[in-house]
Order: C-alpha cells, then sequence, then structure tokens
C-alpha cells in the first residue's frame, strides 16, 4: 500500500509538471504578438522546437523514478530510462546555445558543438552511477536485513537459557532436603547386634 501511494504521488507530480510547462508554453506564445522583445520571441520559439524533448525527458525521468520504488531486481531498467532522460537534458542545453548566438551576435555554439559526440559516453556514466546507487542500496538493505535475524536469533536463544535456568533450579531444591534427610538420618545398627543404650543420668 505505501508503495502504490508513492507511485501514485510521483506519477500526480510529473503530469502536473508536464502540464504546467505546457501551459507556460502555450501562454508565452499567445503573448508573442504584444512583446515586441526579441530575446522573448527567440527562447519561445526555441521551447516550441524543443517542447517535446523536453516532455520526452520529464517521462523519462518519472518512469525511472517510478522503478526505483520496486525492490531488486524489479528496479533494474531504471537507470537505462535515466540515461536516456540525462541524454536529452545534455542535448537541450547544448542547443540552447544557438539561442545566445542570435542574442549575443556571437558564435558561441561551435564551441560546445563537441558534446554531441559524447553522449554515448554520458548515457555510460549515467548508467554506471545509476547501477551503482541501486546496488548499492540493496546491500545495504540486505546487511540490516541480516543484522535484524541475528539480533532476533540471539534473543531467542537468550531467552531459552533464560528459561532453562528455573527448572534447573527447581531441580536442585528438590534433592536438596533429601539429601538432607538422609544426612541427618542416623545409621542403622549391624545386624545381630543390639543397639547401644544411652546413659541414663540418675
Amino acid at each position: 500500500m505505501k508503495k502504490m501511494k508513492k507511485i501514485q504521488g510521483m506519477v500526480l507530480t510529473g503530469v502536473l509538471a508536464i502540464i504546467c510547462f505546457l501551459g507556460v508554453l502555450a501562454a508565452a506564445n499567445f503573448s508573442i504578438p504584444s512583446v515586441g522583445n526579441m530575446i522573448f520571441r527567440y527562447m519561445v520559439s526555441f521551447l516550441n522546437t524543443q517542447a517535446v524533448m523536453l516532455v520526452a525527458a520529464m517521462l523519462l525521468l518519472l518512469v525511472g523514478e517510478i522503478l526505483r520504488v520496486f525492490d531488486w531486481p524489479y528496479n533494474l531498467p531504471a537507470p537505462f530510462f535515466e540515461g536516456f532522460a540525462v541524454v536529452l537534458i545534455v542535448s537541450f542545453f547544448v542547443q540552447m546555445t544557438t539561442v545566445f548566438d542570435l542574442i549575443s551576435g556571437e558564435q558561441i555554439s561551435p564551441s560546445f558543438m563537441w558534446i554531441s559526440r559524447t553522449y554515448p559516453l554520458i548515457f555510460v556514466i549515467a548508467l554506471i552511477i545509476g547501477y551503482y546507487s541501486i546496488i548499492a542500496r540493496h546491500i545495504s538493505r540486505h546487511s540490516k536485513a541480516q543484522a535484524g535475524s541475528d539480533e532476533t536469533d540471539e534473543d531467542d536463544i537468550g531467552k531459552g537459557k533464560t528459561d532453562e535456568e528455573p527448572s534447573a533450579d527447581k531441580t536442585l531444591r528438590g534433592k536438596g532436603p533429601t539429601a538432607s534427610g538422609d544426612a541427618a538420618k542416623p545409621p542403622d545398627p549391624l545386624p545381630g547386634r543390639p543397639a547401644e543404650e544411652k546413659p541414663s543420668n540418675r
């Protein structure tokens, strides 16, 4: 139940974020005729061309976040979705340099275009980081569960010893009076020999 509620919250948050982004972008497009600022128009036009990619990145991150809620091994596909999302986000920022070219009038974007050739490397790095976090969390949970089971076994052993001690005391107490009684009883006289009479005080 807790996982389902958490997943529902994630889905609701992700959908609301996408709706808000598209709503703001639509409002910006409607306000273009009344705004004479060229920088604003460049930015809105750029976001229009990148809207599909940004929405795809949001959905991929949402899927990866949902998969991480599940336990091992059902959370293993999460880094793949997150890796693709990271590549799309990096591509978005690289493409944004073209807007700076239009705003500043200088050619800034060629200095960053080499990053586009490293997208496979970025994807692999995102995979390594994602799987490292998943494996580390799995090992941590497994060690905690193992420690908890060991503590439970120690508690059971301690309770068993506590239960055995009273029974041992009872056994010793039961044997005590018999032993003392046997020690207090005088020895029987030898057969055929009368018992010695105690001298009377006259």
